[in-house]
């Protein structure tokens, strides 16, 4: 008989992008890549960490970030200048969850996920997403358990409680702040099975 999962990753990407609220479509959402993967392991019985992951990530379609961009993040054009490319990331994050034997891998919504099967497909990586743990999408799961239609990351901090640590809209600091809040809402058994679509931010 096989030993129970131990541990899940908390994941969470950021990527290049345009003020579109502002009519600024210079990074289209097609177009968008991950300039940072944050992720923090943690022990499936209760929520501890254990150890983190964090990489930034060189693009390659919009190379020069945004303003926009750098200011959202504080990730900055000589962060990804010196990072390696998607590919060699990719790998690094995936030897970590073998490492770990993290059997599944969560993030705020379905858009991490997308996210990294468009950085896979351009990259010619399509062969090595079923390596991947299943997905979770724990604002999904935390919403139901906190009995909220809808519930943004800061607001979920604030409702648990808890202070926010680190800089907002940074892979790891977010990785780290959703980590935080399991301990209040347990960990959904099996994957959720939400559809992953262009533009799905769920």
């Amino acid at each position: 008989m096989s030993n129970p999962p131990r541990y899940v990753a908390v994941v969470d990407l950021e990527c290049t992008c345009s003020n579109t609220n502002a009519g600024d479509d210079t990074v289209r959402r097609s177009d968008m890549e991950t300039i940072e993967i944050g992720a923090v392991m943690v022990r499936r019985h209760d929520f501890e960490p254990v150890d983190t992951f964090e990489r930034f990530v060189y693009p390659v379609v919009h190379h020069v970030l945004t303003d926009f961009c750098t200011k959202l993040t504080s990730i900055t054009q000589e962060d990804v200048d010196a990072a390696p490319r998607f590919p060699e990331v990719y790998r690094r994050f995936t030897e970590w969850l073998t490492h770990w034997q993290a059997d599944q891998w969560g993030s705020w919504g379905n858009f991490d996920a997308y996210q990294l099967q468009l950085d896979a497909r351009r990259h010619g990586l399509d062969g090595e997403l079923a390596d991947l743990p299943a997905h979770v999408n724990v604002k999904n799961w935390l919403a139901k358990r906190m009995g909220m239609k809808r519930v943004g990351l800061g607001r979920a901090v604030q409702t648990a409680g808890l202070e926010w640590e680190g800089r907002a809209h940074r892979g790891i600091d977010d990785a780290r702040m959703i980590g935080k809040l399991l301990p209040g809402v347990g960990w959904p058994e099996t994957p959720q099975g939400a559809p992953i679509r262009p533009g799905h931010t769920d």
